[in-house]
């Protein structure tokens, strides 16, 4: 009899072992379902985290683009960008984030891409040879005399943005179709959409092109006609748009006398410039809208310099195209702005109060 208690009392101990080892084993799965859930929930809080603030970044670059629009509307050009040491490149707060200026700046004089170029010897084709061997010279390369590689770029070019599917009759070569590329693509056969775009074209990249000198000397937004804006423009700017018309037809002048032109514009912009020990002040026009023509040529020949009046036309007091470039950060999400204005005066034979801003366009990166 004691035996067989003792052999009960074992199958018992047995089985509460079993269902208490069962007990500990479906406990452990549990806590490591409950874990793997908990790690989960937290990447996502934390996703939802950056997601949040990274639309809360966004939201705000919009608000701060209308007040930088604003602020060129009504207090100017020349008053904004001439007290530009007090908002370039310094951090400002606004609501839960802050906000940065980076760059706001007249992009006429850039070579606009969306031009097509009708004839083999117009002088845009010399201009535009100038910028590849420029850009060449800076990066310590040789100059091609032939100029093929560039006449096949321009061929490229205006098969990309003509209307039609042959190919151009300028520089004869045949472009429209690209079966060797990775992937293969047609031309689109209207107007860039964004100025990275060219750089699809094998020809154009053959050229060397720096990005930096590329987003720097090029554009595909805005008016056709390129000129250099000397109410805003500093020397870089302004000798870099002159260096480009060497030996160019119809433009006899311009490179040669570039360091007196551009003392004649220092001088009328350092007598106007704002005095930054008393902090932002309201800036004179250098150059004012009315009778710009005649009082820009007037000045120039009491300097000695004479120009053709082609030449003449290279120069204007205002800007028809802006480029804007911030950035916006709330905690940890930062978005770069990017942004092409095109600039609307009210009387712009007159004086330089704008009228209008219309957005060409906007990216947020």
């Amino acid at each position: 009899m004691e035996v067989s208690k003792l052999a009960h009392r074992g199958r018992q101990d047995h089985q509460r072992g079993v269902a208490l080892l069962i007990s500990l084993s479906v406990i452990l799965l549990l806590s490591i379902a409950l874990m793997k859930n908990f790690e989960k929930r937290s990447i996502e809080v934390a996703h939802l985290g950056n997601n949040l603030e990274r639309f809360q970044a966004e939201s705000l670059s919009r608000s701060v683009f209308k007040v930088i629009l604003i602020s060129i509307k009504e207090q100017g050009l020349i008053a904004l960008l001439g007290n530009r040491s007090y908002w370039q490149g310094i951090d400002f707060s606004l609501g839960n984030g802050f906000f940065r200026i980076q760059e706001v700046t007249p992009i006429d004089h850039r070579f606009n891409l969306n031009q097509r170029i009708g004839d083999g010897v117009a002088p845009r084709v010399t201009v535009f040879k100038n910028m590849v061997r420029i850009n060449r010279k800076l990066l310590g390369g040789y100059d091609d005399p032939s100029g093929e590689n560039e006449n096949e770029a321009l061929s490229a070019i205006n098969d990309w943005v003509d209307r039609d599917q042959d190919m151009d009759k300028v520089f004869l070569y045949d472009a429209e179709q690209y079966y060797r590329e990775e992937p293969s693509f047609s031309v689109k056969n209207r107007e860039f959409d964004r100025l990275s775009e060219v750089r699809l074209l094998p020809a154009f990249r053959v050229l060397g092109i720096t990005a930096e000198y590329l987003e720097n000397n090029f554009r595909v937004l805005g008016e056709y006609d390129e000129y250099i804006d000397i109410n805003l423009n500093r020397e870089k700017e302004i000798k870099d748009f002159l260096n480009r018309y060497e030996n160019v037809a119809g433009y006899p002048n311009v490179f040669e006398r570039q360091n007196e032109i551009w003392k004649l514009i220092e001088e009328q912009q350092i007598s106007e410039s704002p005095n930054l020990l008393s902090g932002p002040s309201e800036v004179k026009t250098p150059f004012p809208a009315k009778d710009f023509g005649r009082i820009w040529k007037d000045a120039l020949i009491a300097a000695g310099v004479n120009l053709e009046d082609k030449e003449l036309s290279l120069f204007k007091p205002n800007s028809k195209n802006l480029f804007i470039r911030f950035r916006v950060q709330v905690g940890k999400a930062t978005v770069n702005i990017r942004s092409t204005v095109r600039v609307k005066y009210l009387k712009p034979e007159k004086n330089l109060d704008i009228g209008e801003l219309t957005i060409l366009s906007f990216r947020i990166i």
